[in-house]
């Protein structure tokens, strides 16, 4: 079992509420998904100032409260969704140009993470199709590697992926649907990410 939980905004991702006493997941025990939003374009902050360390310390605050509300709970059953669907119009965006900025910033959470809640594993989710508004960015470019110390900035590639644009209902419009990639060879179809995953 997975449970999946949203603590999305600047504000949310240091109250955590969800998991937090009198939160609907404050007893859960089992494998939990926490999505985090990280920035938050619309009110002005940058990918290129998160890479510059500018949001540390509300990272910082975040992780710790995460670890106060998980509590006695097993730390290694936490899976943290960092900016997901980032190429798609969030409030955390990336757009082409800031990938070198946004790997440097999730690699600054990733010490966050090891230093204070080191069992965690971390996600990087893209959606499995890139807002048109943010084309030209290439999903491929934003997956960290690892770290100075050799440790992987993120643990796990994840997918996020939604039966629209388009909608399929037939094995055969599925299968080309999954299969699908942009032109630039970036993966489109959730099997052309689990393959790059798997690369």
């Amino acid at each position: 079992a997975i449970g999946a939980t949203w603590d999305n905004g600047n504000k949310e991702q240091l109250e955590m509420r969800t998991i937090c006493p009198g939160g609907p997941w404050a007893g859960w025990d089992q494998r939990l998904d926490i999505a985090i939003g990280a920035i938050d374009v619309d009110a002005g902050e940058s990918w290129s100032a998160a890479a510059d360390g500018a949001y540390v310390e509300r990272w910082r605050r975040h992780l710790q409260k995460l670890t106060e509300c998980w509590g006695a709970r097993d730390p290694s059953l936490v899976y943290i969704r960092f900016a997901h669907e980032m190429n798609l119009p969030q409030k955390w965006r990336v757009h082409a140009g800031e990938e070198a900025d946004f790997v440097k910033a999730i690699t600054l959470y990733s010490d966050l993470r090891y230093e204070i809640i080191p069992s965690a594993k971390l996600v990087l989710c893209p959606n499995d199709g890139t807002s048109p508004e943010l084309m030209g960015l290439d999903v491929r470019r934003l997956w960290p590697g690892k770290d100075a110390q050799g440790r992987p900035v993120a643990d796990l590639y994840a997918v996020d992926s939604y039966n629209q644009a388009p909608h399929v209902n037939d094995p055969a419009s599925f299968t080309k649907k999954i299969n699908a990639s942009y032109d630039n060879g970036a993966p489109l179809g959730i099997e052309k990410h689990r393959q790059f995953a798997e690369a």
